[in-house]
């Protein structure tokens, strides 16, 4: 059974794509832990995070069905908001000594721009998403094969299991809730709690109906709206926000020239002809089930907690393990975007000719 998504329940699922994004980019690397709870991620983390995916996802499935290029360049222009919004890019306040080119932080440019926020706060957020509440599989489409097995193959709990234990030994490292242990749980526990109550309100606004992924996106009408919205979010806190830490024209020029190259990828990988279905993702049941969900939920925080009160303040070691993987992850996954894009395609076939009667 399926119908066109009313407005409660495109909210809900906006709410909950959100929320995802905040959870794997804020929450699990404790830049707002509680990002769900105080004045300053309700104002402005949660607004900032759901504003930039609803509008890149839109754009991104201009073709309905997209390619991972499409949707990895609509990751980094996400991720180049950490320039004018937070200015990171120039001068990151996480890094004391950072080497720059062309005044842009070289290493923190490719950790947030090319693999933070492209992967977690943008694919993962859809791909969860999509593969619990939708009918579609766009996006677990639209991954290289080698992940669509890991993910839906035999082994797919398995690989859940050790990516909610990263999760939380990613957690247990945050630099923000190194008080103690008590924060970490509290901080997933809570954050899941939130999660999972969005979840249960929209299984009740749906009753059971499950749409294709698409159709809960922002219509052109809604769009208007959402990009003034986040426009209005760039001025706020570009003036705000770390006013002292905006360079001159030289470095700004520089972050021109990377939005000129990444919208450039987005619009060519746009052009390029949908991807063929590799094959048809048969969903198994427990993929959406509550119970696998919650108990991922419970290893993350577990794992968390145990690694905060065995290793204490050793737990940084698992950060530096994130930025060492993530660089090299992000411009792997560029290059391959890049030769996606870039690379000719293959002349058509010739029709047969039509016999002569």
């Amino acid at each position: 059974m399926t119908q066109r998504p009313t407005s409660l329940q495109k909210l809900l699922f906006w709410a909950i794509l959100g929320g995802l994004s905040v959870f794997f980019a804020e929450v699990t690397i404790g830049s707002s832990p509680f990002a769900f709870f105080d004045a300053w991620g309700l104002a402005v983390v949660c607004p900032l995070y759901l504003l930039h995916l609803l509008v890149l996802a839109r754009i991104a499935f201009w073709r309905e069905r997209p390619r991972l290029a499409a949707l990895f360049f609509a990751g980094v222009l996400f991720g180049l908001y950490e320039a004018y919004m937070t200015k990171q890019l120039w001068n990151p306040d996480w890094s004391p000594t950072p080497v720059r080119l062309g005044g842009v932080a070289v290493l923190e440019t490719i950790i947030l721009v090319l693999w933070w926020h492209p992967v977690m706060a943008f694919l993962m957020p859809l791909l969860v998403a999509e593969t619990v509440l939708c009918r579609s599989r766009h996006m677990a489409r639209a991954l290289p094969q080698v992940l669509q097995r890991a993910l839906f193959g035999r082994r797919s709990r398995t690989v859940l299991v050790v990516l909610a234990v990263l999760a939380g030994l990613l957690l247990s490292s945050a630099h923000t809730l190194r008080p103690s242990a008590v924060h970490v749980l509290v901080s997933a526990v809570a954050s899941a709690g939130v999660l999972f109550g969005l979840v249960l309100l929209w299984r009740w606004a749906t009753r059971g109906v499950r749409m294709a992924l698409p159709e809960l996106l922002p219509t052109k009408r809604e769009m208007v709206l959402l990009c003034i919205c986040l426009g209005l979010m760039y001025i706020g806190l570009g003036v705000l926000l770390r006013r002292e830490a905006l360079p001159g024209l030289g470095p700004q020029a520089s972050v021109w020239l990377l939005y000129g190259v990444f919208i450039a990828g987005l619009g060519l990988s746009l052009r390029r002809p949908r991807p063929a279905s590799i094959a048809e993702l048969q969903d198994p049941p427990e993929r959406s089930s509550w119970k696998l969900w919650l108990a991922l939920a419970g290893v993350l925080a577990v794992t968390a907690t145990a690694s905060r009160l065995a290793l204490g303040q050793m737990t940084w070691a698992f950060a530096i393990a994130n930025l060492v993987v993530g660089a090299p992850t992000g411009i792997a996954v560029f290059v391959l975007c890049a030769w996606d894009t870039l690379r000719p395609l293959p002349a058509p076939a010739p029709r047969a000719a039509s016999p002569v009667i």
